[in-house]
């Protein structure tokens, strides 16, 4: 079992440590009176990070009944084969266990957490949590959401692209050229919201921003001119 925990008090090299426990009972049942203490240098993955990663593996587990350590080993090597075939050179094999001599570096442990959240999205993997909160290159999940049209927000499909820019009265979104307008994935509950207290509003109460639309994006949407192109 893995937890985090913050020192409380310090006397020395002596520490107070409080951390939370996810399963308390395993204590009594174990009746565990030592642990061992990692001490994160700045270096190897965090602490919060290594949380993250077990939060992501737990909801994919819970949505496609693999065993958690089998599907741990199936998604690294599914992300090493996906830094590989995108160029992104060689990469070693990597533990999350912090005593491990290949334990992960905050890097690639970032761009694991990016490849776990690319996946729930793709799939659509119901979360407990917005993955939003879980994001660390919050530019890539922003994005990420738009191709797959999820909201941003909560992950619901079906997600409407709303304008951070306003296209303005009179023109038709089906004939101007999207390409460097801000915009972002939201559900419609959230949609409205951010119409009703405005944007930059509902920028700062969310935590997000929009993403300049690319003439990627605007060809998967179908945006503008390749709308038209798409029609004939």
């Amino acid at each position: 079992m893995y937890t985090t925990g913050h020192i409380c008090r310090r006397k020395g090299n002596q520490v107070l440590i409080l951390a939370e426990l996810p399963n308390d009972w395993i204590i009594d049942k174990q009746k565990i009176e030592t642990v061992g203490v990692f001490v994160d240098d700045g270096r190897q993955m965090s602490g919060e990070q290594r949380k993250k990663i077990y939060a992501l593996l737990g909801e994919i587990s819970e949505w496609n009944g693999d065993v958690v350590d089998a599907l741990q080993q199936q998604m690294k090597l599914a992300f090493i084969a996906s830094e590989i075939g995108s160029g992104k050179g060689d990469i070693d094999w990597f533990s999350l266990s912090p005593r491990s001599p290949v334990a992960a570096d905050m890097s690639t442990a970032k761009r694991f957490i990016t490849f776990l959240i690319d996946f729930c999205l793709e799939h659509g993997i119901p979360t407990k949590v917005s993955l939003l909160k879980h994001a660390e290159d919050i530019g890539r999940y922003l994005y990420a959401c738009i191709i797959h049209l999820k909201c941003c927000l909560c992950q619901s499909p079906n997600a409407d692209l709303h304008h951070c820019d306003a296209v303005g009265m009179g023109r038709n979104r089906d004939e101007i050229s999207h390409i460097g307008m801000r915009a972002m994935a939201l559900c419609r509950e959230h949609h409205t919201e951010a119409h009703f207290i405005g944007q930059k509003a509902f920028d700062a109460k969310h935590h997000v921003y929009g993403i300049k639309i690319d003439e990627y994006l605007a060809k998967e949407l179908k945006l503008g001119k390749y709308r038209e192109e798409d029609a004939k």
